[in-house]
């Protein structure tokens, strides 16, 4: 595996912040992080869009190897989302048990597609601007926009850094009570709210 200089950098600050589950940062929070050290220095002569890129990708490889080498270790599992990465102990986290071992990962089929993604170096290693621009235009991009993230959660009064599946469903189930076309509400409202719950159910940590 290719040696990632974003990783020891992520593990250091989830270790630094182990004894306080509560305690989290952004994706963008560990891309500065990475800047200031001077990790991404060697990407300054890619055209803009592939520099945007690899940074994304660097961090997201580098919080995949840390949920892998964390959970191994015994320390927690690392719940990774774009908004908020944060460390929960094993006792506590909120994570499907289906192990067959302790060193196995539990089961999350959306997070296991995005790991897959972020561990294959092949991604980083071939693409070049228009593959990126073709991204740009695919699923998964969504999902890793904080931006787009933060409108939906405020059109369903969340919290961007708090915001689970589960609240975002309960948060949709009681705000579409009041507004569906049914009960007199206003349709445009309606397919407004409905869609920013579905991007957030593919968005959002469970």
């Amino acid at each position: 595996m290719i040696n990632n200089p974003a990783l020891p950098l992520a593990l250091g600050i989830l270790k630094a912040n182990s004894a306080n589950s509560c305690a989290g940062f952004s994706l963008l929070d560990l891309i500065r992080e990475c800047q200031e050290a001077g990790i991404f220095d060697d990407l300054s002569h890619e055209p803009h869009e592939v520099i945007l890129f690899k940074k994304n990708f660097l961090a997201m490889n580098a919080l995949y190897q840390a949920q892998r080498i964390l959970w191994q270790e015994g320390i927690g599992y690392l719940h990774i989302s774009p908004l908020r990465n944060y460390l929960a102990p094993n006792s506590t986290a909120s994570v499907s048990t289906q192990t067959v071992q302790s060193t196995q990962l539990p089961c999350n089929t959306r997070d296991s597609a995005l790991a897959d993604y972020y561990l294959d170096w092949q991604h980083y290693d071939n693409t070049n601007e228009q593959a990126v621009n073709t991204l740009l235009n695919q699923f998964w991009a969504r999902c890793l926009s904080p931006h787009k993230i933060t409108q939906c959660c405020e059109l369903l009064a969340l919290d961007p850094a708090l915001a689970t599946q589960r609240s975002a469903k309960r948060q949709f189930q009681r705000m579409a009570a009041r507004c569906h076309p049914d009960r007199g509400g206003n349709p445009h409202d309606f397919i407004e709210l409905r869609e920013a719950y579905e991007y957030l159910a593919g968005a959002l940590p469970a």
